[in-house]
């Protein structure tokens, strides 16, 4: 009795798993694969690294949850504040467009804030 209970809560947990967390992980990684491409460019012309760094953090976010880890909540924790200090120091204290920077960044913090998302973490 006690297998088959601990087979039902895998189960539920397994198909928890296999919903938000993978798919906002699976946009985290092609989102973060863009940025990277954007940030290329961006450097290839004289531009900073900012888009480049974000790109591999927003894909590195991604990854972790389709691990289901809770570490991508953390990870994105440090990129978001990572962005929005350097976002603030290239906007010279404007907040507004310390925020249209950041945004590729906070947006996805969004995201990860939905119950569905960060529950099945672990």
């Amino acid at each position: 009795m006690q297998q088959l209970e601990l087979i039902a809560r895998q189960d539920e947990a397994r198909s928890r798993a296999d919903g938000p967390p993978r798919l906002v992980g699976l946009v985290l990684i092609a989102w973060g694969v863009m940025l990277m491409f954007g940030g290329l460019v961006m450097l290839s012309r004289g531009g900073g690294l900012y888009y480049l760094l974000c790109g591999v953090g927003s894909a590195a976010v991604g990854w972790l949850l389709l691990q289901c880890s809770r570490w991508a909540m953390v990870l994105h924790g440090v990129l978001l504040l990572v962005a929005l200090a350097w976002a603030w120091q290239i906007a010279k204290g404007s907040f507004g467009l310390a925020l249209v920077q950041a945004a590729p960044v906070w947006i996805a913090a969004l995201w990860m804030a939905v119950r569905s998302v960060r529950e099945p973490l672990e």
